[in-house]
């Protein structure tokens, strides 16, 4: 990807003016992969600078209602994945962020 990141990405993305960490989470999700999310919990957090941005990054550990995935055009393809499997998929900097927060 553009961003260094790896070819395979995590549902997320930023939030709206006044719209909280939760409800954004909530909407990403719900509009990256059609899934309802339950049982929210922050696992980490991170904070990131590049040349033009800085990022202060919130990770929720969460379920979906149920596995029924329908992705949005912005997307080809979906997996899930087991937690040890995950470094087959993410770059090294994203997978050691996720093993702090888990």
């Amino acid at each position: 990807s553009a961003d260094g990141l790896g070819v395979w990405e995590l549902p997320g993305g930023g939030m709206e003016y006044k719209e909280g960490p939760e409800n954004a989470l909530i909407r990403e999700v719900r509009e990256e992969t059609g899934l309802e999310l339950a049982s929210l919990h922050i696992a980490a957090t991170f904070h990131v600078v590049r040349s033009n941005l800085e990022i202060v990054g919130l990770n929720y550990r969460c379920r979906p209602v149920d596995a029924a995935v329908k992705l949005s055009d912005e997307h080809e393809t979906y997996c899930w994945v087991r937690p040890d499997e995950l470094d087959q998929y993410v770059s090294p900097k994203i997978y050691h962020d996720i093993l702090k927060s888990v």
